[in-house]
């Protein structure tokens, strides 16, 4: 008779271990997709501020005029993107150590799907370098437009 509670308490631990794990994988699948969502926008944002000085009609306000105006704008929007990315990275990694105590204790899933790799933290980094890359192109379109700064570039010896 002991040996079918501790049978009980097992199935039950595995099957509780197996909910965890399969919730834990799919908010892992949610913030990924949202780490990928928060840079497509960030990168739209940085191609719209870099286009948009292009249509906008004259300077009326601010010292640095619209361009100035659009490369503060692309400042702002590159640390609101790398803070969600953060953000999310630390979701993910939660979500990870809850995967990681779950197949401890589920010996069929720990033989099939093996712990990720580094290849999680890779894709992490190249999004941030997009967002930052995106961010510094915005920037220096718009401060090169501004006639002080190109006149001082442009400027011979």
């Amino acid at each position: 008779m002991p040996s079918q509670m501790h049978n009980a308490n097992t199935s039950s631990e595995q099957e509780q271990a197996l909910a965890v794990f399969n919730h834990a994988a799919e908010e892992i699948r949610f913030f990924k997709g949202q780490q990928w969502q928060v840079t497509n926008y960030a990168l739209l944002t940085f191609a719209a501020l870099a286009a948009i000085p292009l249509w906008w009609g004259p300077a009326r306000w601010a010292l640095f005029g619209k361009n100035g105006i659009c490369a503060g704008v692309a400042i702002v929007a590159a640390a609101w993107a790398f803070q969600i990315l953060r953000s999310l990275d630390r979701a993910i990694d939660k979500e990870r150590d809850r995967m990681n105590k779950a197949r401890s204790k589920l010996p069929l899933i720990q033989e099939f799907h093996a712990e990720p790799g580094p290849r999680d933290r890779k894709v992490s980094s190249i999004l941030h370098a997009a967002v930052f890359a995106g961010a510094f192109f915005a920037f220096v379109i718009n401060v090169l437009r501004i006639p002080r700064v190109l006149a001082w570039f442009t400027a011979g010896p």
